[in-house]
């Protein structure tokens, strides 16, 4: 008697850097609310341990197709012994200098990809524009990233448990939001072929609403 056949393997999931995901501007603030929850939540037992990752930035995150988020780097004891260029924008000042990397450091990175996520705009300099003006979100967020940039460690929130319970409850976000979608379409490519040859549309830092993402950017 033959064998029933194996059940067809799953498609494998895709998935892409945080920082090409976000190219296509900035999303929707309750979903970047959401995302950063879930980061303090991966770093907390790294953190509970002793260790600390010092450079986290989009650049070093992954996001799946079905929203899931892997932390790439490894955390360390110390000092960073290496600096990649595209993560200098979301490192704390102190461990740039070389200090130890620390549960605020990684805080820091934190609030700086928060702006990213909601702004659609890399965080340059020690003090970029408030995120709400460059895209429709509450001015709360504006504070809780003004606390966890701060230049000095012991201003900033002190951990990444109280930066994710701040978060649920100020914007009103659940710990985990879930989507079967990925969480940047092509937004503006679709809007420059809508445009006539000689009529671009005007750049600006658009929300990507979640309701439209059809496909992960890989």
């Amino acid at each position: 008697m033959e064998s029933d056949p194996p059940p067809p393997e799953s498609p494998a999931t895709k998935a892409s850097t945080l920082d090409r995901a976000m190219r296509h501007g900035a999303v929707d603030y309750q979903q970047a609310v959401s995302l950063i929850v879930a980061l303090c939540e991966q770093a907390a037992p790294t953190h509970e341990e002793g260790l600390a990752y010092g450079a986290l930035s989009p650049s070093s995150i992954l996001i799946t197709s079905d929203l899931e988020l892997t932390i790439e780097i490894t955390p360390v004891e110390g000092p960073l012994e290496e600096i990649a260029d595209e993560a200098r924008n979301y490192i704390a000042p102190e461990i740039l200098s070389g200090e130890t990397c620390s549960a605020r450091g990684d805080v820091y990175s934190l609030g700086r990809i928060l702006y990213r996520l909601i702004s659609g705009s890399t965080p340059e300099g020690d003090n970029p524009p408030p995120a709400s003006s460059l895209s429709k979100t509450p001015l709360v967020l504006d504070i809780i990233i003004k606390r966890t940039t701060s230049a000095s460690p012991d201003e900033r929130i002190s951990s990444v448990e109280k930066l994710a319970n701040d978060l649920r409850q100020t914007a009103q976000t659940r710990p985990v939001i879930k989507a079967p979608e990925a969480p940047i379409t092509p937004i503006r490519q679709q809007l420059a072929a809508a445009a006539s040859p000689t009529e671009q549309p005007a750049r600006t830092n658009q929300v990507v609403p979640w309701s439209l993402v059809a496909k992960c950017a890989i």
